[in-house]
């Protein structure tokens, strides 16, 4: 009796010993854990968490200057979208805003300032200088200098890249209606720029579909896309003076 006794106690003993290992083990995590979390925030962070936010929603634009590597999928330029934008430049603000540079060295604060620069850019865009609620050449650079883009990289193209190509013809509409119901009184010159910018575009569309059916991994079907549906110069995107370009 008094051997199974010890025995029960040595089961005893490890048991505990165990279980204290386990309730140790797991506290040291839930302090890691609560110890990262708590960390304060990096320019480093902050740069990578703008830079893969900016691939994203970026406008398209003209000028090589500007041109970044992108992700891919459809773009929306709904009020919606905009709103949300803003909402997250807010927060980008007050993370930058919450760093202490002083004693960074200089290359870091230098950093610090162009990360602070290209902020105030996103601000201009979306508040200063509203291109989207003013210019209708705006959404012809988010549907066909996108396009354009896509189609910079020498052919043939592979399917990833023939399916972008595809998803930003589709976009196409959805972009123009959302920059018909943006567009607040654009400015005549500006309407005015757009229609000669689109001058023979149904034509040059359509020439360009004939070219990718053997460019691309693409179907002549899906390329009819371009032509069959609503394209911008037909008359029916709003985006201009009396409601055409």
């Amino acid at each position: 009796m008094f051997r199974f006794a010890q025995h029960d106690s040595l089961v005893y003993i490890v048991s505990s010993r165990k279980s204290r290992g386990v309730i140790l083990l797991f506290l040291g995590w839930v302090a890691l854990l609560a110890a990262v979390q708590a960390q304060p925030d990096s320019l480093e962070q902050l740069a990578n968490d703008f830079w893969a936010w900016r691939a994203k929603h970026a406008p398209f634009t003209a000028d090589d200057v500007n041109r970044i590597e992108r992700l891919g999928g459809m773009r929306d330029w709904s009020r919606t979208s905009i709103e949300r934008r803003r909402k997250d430049l807010a927060g980008f603000e007050a993370r930058w805003k919450k760093l202490n540079p002083a004693q960074w060295p200089l290359p870091k604060q230098v950093d610090y300032k162009l990360i602070g620069s290209v902020l105030a850019r996103v601000r201009w865009e979306l508040e200063v200088n509203p291109r989207w609620k003013r210019d209708p050449n705006f959404y012809i650079e988010q549907t066909l200098t996108a396009l354009a883009e896509a189609l910079t990289i020498p052919a043939p193209y592979d399917d990833a890249r023939s399916r972008e190509i595809l998803t930003r013809i589709e976009n196409i509409p959805s972009i123009l209606q959302q920059g018909s119901e943006n567009l607040d009184k654009p400015p005549a010159p500006f309407a005015t720029v757009a229609a000669q910018n689109l001058d023979g575009i149904r034509d040059r569309l359509r020439t360009m579909a004939s070219a990718l059916v053997g460019l691309t991994t693409l179907k002549p079907q899906e390329l009819n896309a371009v032509h069959a549906g609503r394209t911008p110069g037909d008359g029916t995107t709003g985006m201009g003076s009396g409601g055409r370009v």
